[in-house]
């Protein structure tokens, strides 16, 4: 990987965990279920490209990250929207 590609793989995988952020923390009333999956989905992408990149998540970004791969594992078992 060169290092430009390092550097859009970090800045890709900081914007998804921001949005994962945001959306996590919006009003219950009008942060929907599917605006916090769209972001998880983007993160656990993110995450991919970030690590076949060969970059290392620090302790805060690899808990969140733990935190969209509990929700997507959750939302397999939990059919309700």
């Amino acid at each position: 990987m060169t290092a430009r590609e390092q550097i859009i793989a970090r800045d890709r995988l900081r914007r998804a965990l921001l949005v994962l952020q945001t959306a996590s923390w919006a009003d219950p009333e009008r942060r929907g279920k599917g605006d916090i999956h769209a972001a998880a989905v983007t993160v656990i992408e993110a995450y991919e490209a970030f690590t076949a990149a060969g970059l290392v998540a620090g302790a805060a970004d690899r808990r969140l990250i733990g935190q969209a791969q509990q929700y997507l594992e959750k939302g397999r078992h939990d059919p309700s929207p």
